[in-house]
């Protein structure tokens, strides 16, 4: 029998979407797969930023 029978149930998705949670009581974060779409963000090299934001990110 052929897997491409109408009796299987098939979807292909070629998009992904992962949301990252911060929960504070679960005390770490995690990501986990998500099936609608959100906002984009742009994504930022670590040169493009500020010498102020970079070191405010390495000092936690």
């Amino acid at each position: 029998m052929s897997k491409s029978d109408t009796k299987y149930y098939n979807e292909a998705r070629s998009i992904l979407f992962l949301r990252f949670h911060y929960q504070i009581t679960l005390a770490s974060p995690y990501m986990r797969l998500a099936m609608e779409n959100g906002e984009y963000q742009d994504l930022i090299m670590w040169e493009q930023l500020t010498d102020a934001a970079r070191a405010a990110l390495n000092n936690g």
